[in-house]
């Protein structure tokens, strides 16, 4: 998200750092400005997107395919766009919801999701590197 969030904000408002610090409004409920509004926006966000990425990667069931990791992913983002702008934003960060970059929103939700596919790689990745470790431990307990 951060990676699309950048060009976004630098080409509609001429600031790379737009959106974090929109993020930044749970924290500068007025207007988020400065060094500190962009870092604990960035921190909140990625803390929020790797709470929701790790209960996705707990949920996804063992076995899948990264196509079916995608279009849950994508069920997830749709989902994120149902909620985070109607009930959660306005709560939030009030900056975030006078700008309501809606559009954007649904742009970066959706890269998020997609990203959610790299699960199912990692995990048979970490899979094939602890399998050699797991026999070599089984064999020295015998």
């Amino acid at each position: 998200m951060v990676a699309l969030s950048m060009p976004l904000g630098a080409l509609s408002h001429g600031d790379v750092w737009y959106g974090a610090r929109l993020a930044g409004g749970l924290f500068f409920r007025a207007a988020p400005g400065g060094a500190w509004a962009v870092v604990l926006g960035l921190l909140l966000h990625f803390a929020l997107a790797g709470g929701l990425g790790t209960a996705f990667a707990l949920l996804l069931p063992r076995g899948g395919t990264a196509v079916t990791a995608l279009f849950l992913g994508l069920l997830m983002a749709l989902g994120l766009q149902a909620l985070m702008p109607s009930l959660v934003v306005p709560f939030a960060s009030p900056p975030l919801a006078r700008a309501s970059p809606n559009g954007a929103f649904l742009l970066l939700h959706l890269a998020f999701g997609a990203s959610l596919a790299l699960v199912v790689p990692v995990r048979r990745m970490l899979t094939l590197v602890a399998g050699p470790r797991r026999h070599v431990s089984e064999g020295a307990r015998s």
